[in-house]
Order: structure tokens, then C-alpha cells, then sequence
């Protein structure tokens, strides 16, 4: 069961790193960034920002910020999508973070936003003034594509470290049964 799992891991990560280059890639990535619904499929109930909005209101408000950076060609986004859109947690946690979706032309050429390589989906943290978090990564990660997301769990979980860190919440250790 772990081999199968690893081989669909390794399967999604090919499908989503495959040249922008192919002749659907090129199509899609034409499409103007103002044909997509800032959402970006990720889901309505959250409240989504565009890259220098999302900026501006971390400064103002000192929330972090959650990224999700994807492709609208991309098979494993369409997947990280649908678990954005599902679970419940994911769109309650949102509210603590300044949650801003690049897609297509929109993602950046930044070194910064690509802590180990330009893949596809990546989910990263920033802090307020705007800097990666490169220690808040998948639980469920391997030793490469650690931004790489592909369950609502992990990211659940993510967001929820995020937010312990964010908002110093330390949990108490007690010597209670």
C-alpha cells in the first residue's frame, strides 16, 4: 500500500512538472489572470486576495499569509482544489490568514516563493512583512517537494502549526492524567 501511494505521489508530481511548453500549457497559460475568479477554484467561502492587495493587508492588519501557488493545467492543483473546497477546518483557518491565490501568469519568477523548486501546487507561509516561512512545510512530505500538499489533513495541520507560530500559542504542558 505505501509503494502505491508513493508511485501516485510520484505520478502527480510528473503530470504537474511537465514543461509549460506542450501545446495544452501554452493555451491555458495565455488565458488572461482576469479570466479566472480570484478563487481560482480553491473554493468562494474563503476570502481570497491578489498578491499586492494580500500584501498590503498583511502589513496593515500584521496577519500572515498563506500562498497557494498553482496552474489551472495542473492535475495535482485540480486535486488540492477539491480539498480546500471540502473541508470545513481548512475554510475556518483561512480567517486567521491573508489567503492569496497566483495562478498562471500571476506566479512570481521569485527565488523566495520557490524554497525547493518551481512545482506545482506549492502552499507557503509568510509572515506579515511578507517573508517565507521555510520551516512550515507538508507533514506528509518526503525529502523533496516539501511545500507539495495533496491531502486536506496536511494541510490542516500546517495551517494549524502556522497559527500556533504566528500567534504564540504555547500549548501547556501539565502533569494531569
Amino acid at each position: 500500500m505505501n509503494l502505491l501511494k508513493k508511485l501516485i505521489f510520484v505520478f502527480l508530481i510528473i503530470s504537474c512538472c511537465c514543461s509549460q511548453h506542450g501545446s495544452t500549457a501554452a493555451v491555458e497559460d495565455e488565458k488572461s489572470a482576469e479570466d479566472e475568479p480570484l478563487d481560482g477554484g480553491f473554493g468562494t467561502n474563503i476570502t481570497w486576495w491578489n498578491l499586492d492587495e494580500g500584501l498590503d493587508h498583511c502589513n496593515t492588519t500584521t496577519k500572515p499569509m498563506m500562498m497557494i501557488i498553482h496552474k489551472t493545467w495542473c492535475p495535482a492543483c485540480n486535486t488540492l482544489k477539491e480539498c480546500f473546497i471540502n473541508s470545513t477546518l481548512i475554510q475556518e483557518l483561512s480567517q486567521f490568514f491573508t489567503m492569496v491565490n497566483l495562478m498562471d501568469q500571476e506566479v512570481p519568477e521569485s527565488e523566495a516563493l520557490a524554497p525547493d523548486g518551481h512545482y506545482f501546487p506549492r502552499i507557503l507561509f509568510l509572515t506579515y512583512d511578507g517573508q517565507v516561512v521555510v520551516d512550515l512545510q507538508n507533514p506528509e512530505a518526503g525529502k523533496k517537494y516539501l511545500y507539495y500538499y495533496f491531502t486536506s489533513k496536511a494541510v490542516e495541520v500546517s495551517m494549524a502549526k502556522a497559527i500556533r507560530l504566528f500567534y504564540n500559542i504555547v500549548e501547556e504542558k501539565t502533569n494531569e492524567l
